[in-house]
């Protein structure tokens, strides 16, 4: 989506915090499947390689426990629908897991992480890396955050965060 929109808000959120922002819907990839599977009330994060082809508006934690020493995560190494309901036919009690050895070694290309709520962008919780797509949608994001006051994210200045997809990729 939007990366300035969505560092605007400062949140990453799910669904049902979205709804309660005002935020109308058809921001998620599956946003009516995640109701009925209980995966509404979280945001959903992959475990993946770096990425080797472009694909900008990317938020990238280089470093997960800055995620994982929450307690509400839980994840799939397939697409579940982030699945919670035992009574939904996409839950699968055998594949649902909390260890965070066995997410750092998922593999599939649907994997799921899901954190109850919302990820805080702008706080602690901040990516390490924002790929944005152009160098003027960084330069946009930068003014956006530095008029706010903004200057770090994670601890790290903001300039240090932001990239663009040449710099990434080269």
């Amino acid at each position: 989506g939007d990366l300035a929109s969505l560092l605007g808000s400062g949140v990453l959120a799910s669904t049902e915090k979205r709804a309660v922002m005002g935020i109308g819907g058809g921001l998620g990839m599956s946003e009516q499947a995640d109701k009925m599977t209980g995966g509404a009330n979280s945001v959903f994060l992959r475990v993946k390689k770096t990425p080797s082809k472009p694909g900008g508006g990317r938020l990238i934690w280089d470093d997960p426990s800055v995620l994982m020493q929450r307690s509400d995560y839980y994840a799939y190494n397939g697409d579940h629908y982030g699945a919670i309901n035992p009574a939904h036919h996409n839950y699968n009690a055998g594949a649902i897991t909390r260890d965070p050895m066995k997410i750092a070694k998922f593999s599939g290309s649907s994997n799921e992480i899901m954190f109850r709520n919302g990820i805080d962008l702008l706080g602690a919780e901040a990516p390490s890396r924002i790929v944005c797509h152009t160098a003027a949608e960084r330069s946009s994001i930068l003014a956006s955050l530095t008029s706010r006051g903004i200057t770090h994210l994670g601890g790290k200045p903001v300039e240090d965060v932001l990239c663009t997809e040449a710099d990434y990729y080269s």
